[in-house]
């Protein structure tokens, strides 16, 4: 739990200090991670990289297995003013991650945890999380059974229940894209893992309209059929229990978003 992570901090320039939080299991020199965190990636995989972002991949020293390294970039002037009376995205991100799994969902497990200041205010941020070994995302699984009617439609059936209960429990998603649950099969049973943390919610109660939203995004996901598409939706439902009005308003709303958003992007063709 980030309760118990170990606290050092590091100056890293005449102007930025480097807040770190990291597991206590973690023992070793830090000198990879100022590294790192001056944007010295060679020794890594790139995985992604946007104003949002960037992260990377590969290992760091006392850490059995690999790593994904995210470091979450200021985007405009403006998320400096927003860190002065909000958390730091990463903090969000493991403390909703925390959330999540305090109601029975698992997310990949956070190794660390950092904060830069620049001239003491709050600047950018980054986690380290441990791989999930053997688990593509939703999306990769949904390509790879595809000629697999049958384990396609158990698998999309999972998928459907887990998103079921996580609404169900009040869990909100910010970016419920099928890149940002991981899957794997253990003895038989989907073992689910929810990324990208730092826009959830938790409530007592999932709006219909947030509800419509997660479904949306799920739903963006090309190339799925649309027998495998009902199969998810009964399944969520079955968890849910909408009555049948509000099931059929959903539905529609969900399928009009999708259709507006990927005919912009010229994509609806492939829906």
């Amino acid at each position: 739990m980030f309760k118990d992570f170990v606290y050092k901090k590091f100056k890293i320039s005449a102007s930025e200090v480097l807040k770190v939080w990291h597991d206590p299991e973690f023992s070793g020199a830090f000198d990879w991670l100022i590294r790192f965190w001056k944007n010295e990636f060679s020794c890594y995989e790139l995985i992604q990289q946007s104003k949002q972002a960037t992260v990377l991949k590969g290992t760091i020293p006392s850490v059995s297995q690999t790593v994904f390294l995210k470091k979450l970039h200021v985007r405009k002037k403006v998320d400096v003013l927003k860190n002065m009376v909000r958390q730091t995205r990463a903090r969000r991100a493991v403390l909703m991650g925390e959330s999540a799994e305090a109601k029975g969902f698992k997310v990949c497990r956070p190794l660390f945890l950092m904060e830069s200041f620049k001239f003491g205010l709050h600047y950018e941020s980054g986690l380290i999380t441990e791989e999930v070994d053997n688990a593509p995302s939703v999306a990769g699984w949904v390509v790879y059974l595809k000629d697999k009617p049958e384990e396609a439609a158990r698998f999309v059936e999972a998928f459907g229940q887990l998103i079921g209960h996580w609404h169900k429990r009040g869990c909100y998603h910010g970016d419920l894209r099928t890149g940002n649950v991981l899957a794997k099969l253990i003895d038989g049973q989907w073992e689910f893992y929810f990324l990208d943390n730092e826009r959830n919610l938790s409530l007592e109660t999932v709006s219909k309209a947030r509800i419509i939203h997660n479904l949306m995004q799920v739903n963006m996901t090309l190339g799925v059929s649309r027998r495998l598409r009902f199969l998810f939706w009964n399944a969520y439902n079955e968890v849910m229990r909408f009555s049948e009005a509000d099931a059929r308003q959903i539905i529609r709303k969900v399928h009009n978003i999708v259709k507006s958003r990927l005919t912009a992007k010229n994509l609806f063709d492939r829906y």
